[in-house]
């Protein structure tokens, strides 16, 4: 009987413990530098500014970077804009400066905050 015992459990697969989820790898920023300054960054998140910063005019590059920090670039986008996103949800945009000077002149674009998502729809009950 023990021999059918040992010989059973030996037949068995062995039931190891999971080793634990490896963490997922933190997101990945490039700094932009131009002429040794830190003016951009690409990456899959902006970091959020207090909207009370929109109070300053910066006139070029230099004093947007000044005023708000580095630029935002997402890693998808297809245009290379830079951007700055407020806590309100509006954001600052212009066109990419990759090679600079960074004392050329600037309009920058105030955009909206996107529509909040709408709730999804019920479904319509079927007619009587």
């Amino acid at each position: 009987m023990t021999r059918a015992l040992i010989a059973i459990l030996a037949l068995q697969p062995l039931h190891l413990p999971a080793a634990p989820p490896e963490p997922p790898p933190p997101p990945e920023y490039r700094v932009v530098a131009i002429a040794g300054r830190f003016a951009a960054y690409v990456g899959p998140q902006p970091l959020i500014l207090s909207s009370k910063l929109r109070e300053k005019k910066p006139a070029t590059y230099e004093d947007a970077i000044l005023a708000f920090g580095p630029a935002f670039t997402h890693q998808l986008s297809s245009s290379g804009s830079w951007e700055w996103h407020f806590d309100d949800g509006k954001s600052y945009r212009v066109p990419g400066n990759w090679s600079g000077p960074l004392s050329t002149s600037i309009t920058l674009k105030l955009l909206d905050a996107p529509p909040p998502p709408s709730p999804p729809k019920s479904p319509t009950p079927p007619p009587r």
